[in-house]
């Protein structure tokens, strides 16, 4: 984690420069994620953020001010291994 905090966050990257560098494009990328059980129409997209050659994986979506809100860290990169 501190890893890629500190290629991403220390550098005051923009979210287009992390989404180039290190959104994960193989397989799904997004998926959309329901958050409101009152009405499963309400959805978020919920994108995936790792390294290359590297295990480590980083869920999360965007929220209305433009901040990212991790909703999984898969360390071992077991959540949708294909």
């Amino acid at each position: 984690m501190h890893k890629f905090l500190s290629a991403t966050v220390y550098k005051d990257l923009t979210i287009t420069q992390v989404d180039s560098l290190y959104l994960r494009t193989k397989g799904k990328v997004k998926e959309k994620v329901s958050y409101d059980l009152n009405d499963p129409k309400n959805q978020l997209d919920l994108l995936h953020y790792g390294f290359d050659r590297d295990k480590f994986r980083l869920f999360g979506y965007y929220d209305e001010k433009a901040y990212f809100n991790i909703t999984r860290i898969d360390i071992d990169h077991k959540s949708h291994k294909s």
